[in-house]
This record gives C-alpha cells, sequence and structure tokens, in this order.
C-alpha cells in the first residue's frame, strides 16, 4: 500500500508557476488559422458581403483584418512566447495583432479553457485557478467589438477589429485538445505536453515550409447562428465546436479498475488498496495499443502496448500505454497522469468514505509536442498508435469500428484533420459577428447641379451632408487583472494597463451650402449624386415628392417623381415611361450618378423632399435570423447603434439578440433616442425647390432645412 500527500501549498506553487510554462508561442499558429480565416470568407463570398472584413489597404494588406507576420523564428528554438515576436502584432488596431495579444501577458490563458462536456473553466483537482471559462471571456470580446464598430470612426472601427480578434481567439483555442478537455498541460518541460503549437505544426512540415499541406482540405464556412450553441454549445455533439473537437479527441475503451479508494480529508491524502488484476481491456484503446510482438504473442514490453502495472514499491497499481504514459485513477488532478477518463475532467474523485471508482469509457490523452523543440526533431516523442480509426472525424463506437494498421503520429493526425474545421468555425464566428456588428448605411452627401437657363455650364444648386460630432472613450489594450492570480500580481511588459482615447460619432449635424442654393428650373436636365457612408446593394425607392408605404404619390399640390431604378442596369441607363435616365456608379456602389431630363421633371413644382431608401450591401443579424439594419437608416443625425445590454445574464446561452435603440418619444438624453435606428420611411431629409420654369424669387434658406 502506498499514500501520496498533495497539499495546498502545492497546488499554489503549481498555479503560480503557471504562468512561466504556459505560455504557447502564439505568433505562429494562431495567425496561421486567422489569416487562412478571412481567405475562407473572401472565395465564399461571391457577393461581396463580406469585402470589409478582406479589404485591402494602402500598402496592399489587409487594412482591418491584418496580416500573418510568421518569421518561423522561435518554432525551431523556442518553447515559449517571444517578445520580439509580439512586437509584430501591437498596432491594436486590427484582427490580427487582436488575436496574438489575447495570449498577452501569459496569465489570460487561465481564462481560455473550457470543458467541452460541462463548461467548466480550468480547474486542477476541482479548484479553479481563478479563470473564467473561456465562453465567457471571449462574448463580453464580442459584445465589446460590437459596441466600438458602433462608434463609426475609423479609429473606432479599427478598435473593433482589434477587440474582436480577442474573441477570435477563443474559438480557435477550443480546436486544441487542451483547452476543451480541461487539461492544464503544467509540466515544467520544455517539450509542453499538448501544446497548441506541438500538434498542429510537426517539425517536419514546418521544416519543409509545407504547412499547406494541413490546410488542404479547407472547405466551407461552417455558419453560426448563435455562439453559445455554435461555439460553445456543451450538449450539442453534431454541430458545436467544442463537441467537435472534443469528441473526436477522445478514445474509447473499456478498461477495468479494481481497486478501492479512501482519502484522508486533510491534505487530500489518498490511500490506495490493491485488488484482482483487472481483465484485459477491450474497445479502441486496445486496438490501438495493442500488446502483441511480431510473433503474436502478449508482451507487455512493446512501445505501445497498454497494460496494467501492478502496485510497487515505486508506484501504485495503475493501467499504463507505454508510448503514451500512466492513468494513475486514484489522483483526481491531471499532473499525476498522462490520459484520463472524461470524468475525472468534471467531477474528480474526492470522497470522504472510501468508495469503489468507476469510470465511462472515453478517455482523453495528453500529448508530447514535436516542432517548438530542437529536442524533438528526432520524432522521439511522437505518439504512433498501432491502428487508429479508420476516418479519424468519425468517432468509435459500437457500430463505428472500423480501424486500419497505422503509421503516423496522432499529433499529425490531429493536424491534417481539425485544421481545416478549426478555419470553417472561425470563419463562420467571424460572419455571424460581422453580421451584427455591421451598422446601416445612412445618405451621406447629396448634391444636384444643373446650368442655368442661358448656359451650358452646369452649376451646383444643391449641396449637403451630414457632419460629425464626436466624443472619444478610453480603450485600455491591457489590464493588471490580467496579471492576477487568486490575489496575487505579477509583473512584465504587458502587465501594466495601456490606455488610449477612441474617437466615437456620438450625432451629426446637418450641413447646407445655402451659397449655392437656388431652384431646380424644368428647362434642362439635373445631375443627382446621393452618396452613401458605405457601398449599398441596391435603391429600393428614389423620388421627388412624398410617398406612402405602397410608393403612392401624397404631394397632391407638387406632385411626384419616382425615378428608382430596376435591380439591374444594363449599359448604364433605364427606361422611366418613355424617357431615358442614366445611371452610374462609384465608390464600389456608394456613389450613385443620376442624370434626369428636363422632360421628367418639368411637371414639378414647389418645396419637395428627396426620398430615398436602400439595402446595404453587407448581410444584417438582429440575433435571431432577422436582417435588421440592412435598410437605410433615415434618421442619420442619431448614429444608429445596438442596445447591448438588452436581455437577462450576458452569459445566457438564450441571449443572442441585440436590438437597435428605437426612438419611441422616450427622454431625449436616453440612448434609444441619442442613438434611434428608424428605417421606415427611408431618408427624406433634402428638401429642394422646384420650378416649371426659371425662377425669380428669392429664396428663404430657412423654408428648405430638414424638420
Amino acid at each position: 500500500m502506498k499514500s501520496i500527500n498533495i497539499n495546498k501549498l502545492l497546488l499554489v506553487f503549481i498555479v503560480f508557476c503557471a504562468p512561466l510554462v504556459m505560455a504557447h508561442d502564439t505568433t505562429h499558429i494562431h495567425p496561421m488559422i486567422t489569416d487562412r480565416t478571412a481567405t475562407l470568407i473572401q472565395n465564399k463570398d461571391v457577393n461581396g458581403n463580406y469585402a470589409e472584413i478582406y479589404q485591402l489597404g494602402p500598402t496592399n494588406e489587409r487594412e482591418y483584418w491584418g496580416t500573418d507576420q510568421d518569421t518561423r523564428v522561435s518554432v525551431f528554438s523556442e518553447a515559449y512566447l517571444l517578445e520580439d515576436q509580439l512586437g509584430l502584432y501591437t498596432s491594436y488596431d486590427n484582427v490580427m495583432d487582436g488575436v496574438v495579444q489575447e495570449d498577452a501577458p501569459v496569465d489570460k490563458v487561465l481564462h481560455h479553457f473550457f470543458q467541452a462536456r460541462s463548461g467548466i473553466e480550468l480547474r486542477l483537482n476541482g479548484i479553479s485557478l481563478g479563470g473564467d471559462p473561456s465562453s465567457n471571456r471571449a462574448m463580453v470580446f464580442f459584445k465589446n467589438a460590437i459596441s466600438f464598430y458602433g462608434g463609426y470612426s475609423e479609429q473606432a472601427k479599427h478598435t473593433s477589429y482589434f477587440v474582436f480578434g480577442q474573441a477570435l481567439h477563443h474559438v480557435e483555442d477550443m480546436s486544441s485538445p487542451a483547452h476543451i478537455h480541461n487539461d492544464a498541460h503544467l509540466t515544467f518541460e520544455e517539450t509542453e505536453k499538448d501544446d497548441y503549437e506541438g500538434w498542429y505544426l510537426p517539425f517536419e512540415k514546418v521544416l519543409d515550409d509545407n504547412l499547406e499541406f494541413f490546410f488542404r482540405h479547407i472547405n466551407d464556412v461552417r455558419r453560426i447562428d448563435n455562439p453559445w450553441v455554435g461555439i460553445w454549445g456543451i450538449r450539442d455533439s453534431d454541430n458545436s465546436m467544442v463537441r467537435f473537437f472534443h469528441d473526436r479527441t477522445t478514445y474509447q475503451g473499456n478498461l477495468d479498475f479494481p481497486t478501492t479508494v479512501t482519502d484522508d480529508i486533510d491534505g487530500y491524502v489518498y490511500v490506495v488498496t490493491p485488488a484482482a488484476t483487472p481483465a484485459l481491456p477491450t474497445g479502441e484503446l486496445r486496438e490501438m495499443f495493442p500488446c502483441e510482438d511480431t510473433l503474436g504473442n502478449r508482451d507487455t514490453t512493446v512501445p505501445n502496448c497498454l497494460h496494467w502495472v501492478e502496485d510497487n514499491l515505486q508506484e501504485v497499481a495503475h493501467w499504463e500505454i507505454n508510448s503514451v504514459g500512466k492513468f494513475q485513477h486514484q489522483y483526481a488532478i491531471s499532473f499525476h497522469n498522462d490520459w484520463w477518463p472524461l470524468e475525472q475532467e468534471i467531477n474528480p474523485v474526492v470522497n470522504n468514505t472510501g468508495r469503489i471508482v468507476t469510470f465511462g469509457d472515453r478517455f482523453y490523452l495528453e500529448q508530447l509536442s514535436k516542432g517548438n523543440s530542437e529536442t524533438n526533431v528526432s520524432g522521439t516523442s511522437q505518439v504512433v498508435p498501432t491502428n487508429m480509426r479508420t476516418n479519424f472525424l468519425v468517432p468509435y463506437t459500437s457500430t463505428n469500428t472500423g480501424m486500419v494498421s497505422n503509421d503516423r503520429s496522432i499529433l499529425e493526425i490531429r493536424a491534417e484533420s481539425l485544421l481545416a474545421p478549426a478555419v470553417e468555425f472561425s470563419a463562420g464566428f467571424t460572419m455571424h459577428w460581422f453580421d451584427i456588428a455591421n451598422t446601416p448605411p445612412y445618405l451621406k452627401e447629396v448634391r444636384v447641379s444643373q446650368a442655368p437657363k442661358d448656359s451650358f455650364v452646369p452649376e451646383f444648386i444643391y449641396t449637403a451632408n451630414w457632419s460629425e460630432i464626436t466624443s472619444t472613450i478610453p480603450f485600455t489594450h491591457h489590464n493588471v487583472d490580467d496579471c492576477t492570480i487568486l490575489g496575487l500580481s505579477f509583473g512584465g511588459i504587458h502587465c501594466s494597463s495601456t490606455t488610449r482615447q477612441v474617437e466615437m460619432h456620438e450625432s451629426r449635424r446637418f450641413a447646407l451650402d445655402a451659397q449655392s442654393l437656388t431652384y431646380i428650373h424644368g428647362e434642362k436636365q439635373i445631375r443627382l449624386t446621393a452618396e452613401f457612408n458605405e457601398p449599398i446593394e441596391n435603391i429600393t425607392q428614389i423620388g421627388f415628392g412624398n410617398f406612402d408605404g405602397l410608393g403612392n404619390c401624397l404631394s397632391i399640390t407638387t406632385g411626384c417623381l419616382d425615378f428608382t431604378p430596376p435591380e439591374v442596369v444594363v449599359g448604364g441607363s433605364y427606361d422611366l415611361n418613355g424617357e431615358t435616365i442614366q445611371l452610374s456608379k462609384e465608390l464600389d456602389g456608394a456613389r450613385w450618378i443620376f442624370i434626369l431630363p428636363d422632360t421628367v421633371i418639368n411637371a414639378l413644382n414647389g418645396k419637395l423632399p428627396l426620398t430615398v431608401k436602400a439595402i446595404d450591401k453587407n448581410n444584417h443579424n438582429d440575433g435571431e435570423g432577422g436582417t435588421a439594419g440592412a435598410e437605410l437608416d433615415g434618421t442619420p443625425a442619431t448614429p444608429a447603434r445596438r442596445n447591448m445590454n438588452f436581455g437577462g445574464d450576458q452569459h445566457d446561452p438564450g441571449r443572442n439578440f441585440y436590438p437597435w435603440y428605437k426612438d419611441s418619444g422616450a427622454d431625449p438624453e436616453s440612448n434609444d433616442a441619442k442613438y434611434s435606428y428608424d428605417p421606415e420611411d427611408g431618408d427624406t431629409n433634402h428638401v429642394l425647390l422646384f420650378d416649371t420654369a426659371s425662377p425669380s424669387a428669392v429664396i428663404n434658406v430657412d423654408t428648405v432645412l430638414p424638420n
């Protein structure tokens, strides 16, 4: 009989040493997944609905997404995060920077775990290490990124993408087996077990610069309707990202545990009473790690043998896989074991009365990494099962028992099988966020020009636009709370708060050029330019006058003119009751230019609003599958924003609805009034004066300002 003491001081020592050994080399694989996420979205975005995500900036790099600047330096010689590598991602204005910086300071990784069947945070022996479940932290970033996007300024938009990158980092982490199996991988070794880099980047492929081998199976975006379900759903084994990766990185095995376990409540003393030798194992693990030599004889010394080790002076009785390590089932914390049943991740064994320990038939194998340490080049640390399931992406079950002879490491099989889904889920999460964050378009400027009666040179007779009224809010890149574990703080280059002021558009002012303002006479053509703040898909209504919801004219005394173009305009012109309207577009569809002949405007007389309705080129989602936000905002004076505080607990899986603020006669100082979104009647803010002939009257400018 053997006793093991695990006291609280040891646990505290492990916790506070964690930052030294949990620093994943985040400057390689995370940027690779992030880069290919944008590429996948671009390849599938046939209508340009998500063009902003992969939009190129002045330096021919993605303006808001960022660029993979991987130098491939530390992947050969250094297992831990390097400050000089991080220095490549410190502009804090794009997704790539946010993804990389979410691992700095390294204490943040305590918030990067999510046990896929229970949703609990990282724990050791049932004791939380002070972090939140990854889902909670990620969705706070998700929400904050939406709020910054609603600031409309370029600085706010860049900040929004950076913060979204921090959320995306967590989604990428959910494709790492250690992060969804409650595997702290605190090994105090340079060859970090189950390091994110280690199983994704087999050394030879990095050395040969042949990483595209692992991305060749990328197929299509895995659309996400609700991240709480599609990413962090603990019950949905078919569609949830965490269950997808969790269930495919566990292995079935029928193992007997003939051991009685008791413990002493003081100091967690486990006393093991050995019982009879268990029966031979069966199932997937037995097929993966058989104990037969080349002649078919049982030999427990062969490298891949799964076998029982009897109690002796050096160790307690336990199951062992020679090429993997031990599972000492009397210990409930993972740093005692190299593999364990799933129940141990969720409900560790800590009993005070003594009982027979029973477990299920699904196990997780912790892996030695290969690819981020020169000592691993030989490949001796790799686990190469004798047999593997025929299709790694189809878990072993009673109806799927197909196994084939194998000569490849689990690390390489994982990388080849799981990198593509990691990118596909990341793309789905990104598109879902963009559909919600993307703000509605508004009519930014209107210009009308017409030549005087006795001239052929056009002059502007109406020019008006919306100018921004701004304020600033603080944005903290790093928070000192990220450097605190169980109440103790750690120093370092990234452990001081760094704050900058971000410009936000709080309201808009209508600016009319009164000096150029004059009547539009009905004797010559006019050129009308409608410029939106962003590219739009289509103008669904444009005309002079007031219209009802069915498009019928309500301006009885002045008349109306509806010159809405068809959805498809061929040859730069279209027919309007036998007359030809010329139409051209600039700025990728943000600027629409109409030329209306005198024969279509010569009957208009008096003060008429320009009525415009349009649909955004980008997709929109209110969180419940609706498209609210796609229609033109009719009240640009109040920049449309989403109510991110709507509903109950922000960590409630059922809460995924973020409505637009809507002015319903509330307090003028309320957010409902200040950030109201009103698309129903379109934009009618631009009022023009028409006369059937050249005017001679003096214009009172006050009469044409919008109400």
